[in-house]
């Protein structure tokens, strides 16, 4: 039987990824979205991500290979289940507080390219 999405986690889950992220300074919310939704936004944002390395190739703004890539609350990223989910919501508000203000959609970028050393971070949704 397919897994239900969004996966929903307890007050309990909730703090001990909190205090993960305290402990280690990030955390990774496991299988929280179905992966197909997930392929679309890899399909839908590898174009805008193209053109934000054409843009910066000239002047890097965050070093070499990182890019920070503004996604546009249309299409796709203007999912609610995503930048509205409880489970995130949650454990945001409990590292930075109920105060919290979340105004942008954005992911940031390393990119590994050929030659580059192994240790070198790369991410790619």
């Amino acid at each position: 039987m397919p897994k239900a999405y969004p996966q929903h986690l307890d007050a309990n889950a909730h703090d001990a990824l909190a205090a993960a992220f305290h402990r280690e300074g990030s955390v990774v919310l496991r299988q929280l979205f179905d992966p197909d939704k997930l392929r679309e936004w890899s399909a839908a944002f590898a174009p805008l991500l193209k053109k934000h390395i054409e843009l910066e190739r000239s002047s890097p703004n965050r070093g070499n290979s990182r890019y920070y890539v503004t996604l546009p609350f249309i299409g796709c990223f203007a999912d609610p289940a995503i930048f509205e989910n409880d489970d995130i919501l949650a454990v945001v508000e409990r590292i930075v507080g109920r105060s919290m203000v979340m105004c942008q959609l954005a992911t940031p970028i390393g990119v590994r390219l050929p030659g580059m050393a192994s240790g070198y971070p790369a991410t790619f949704p």
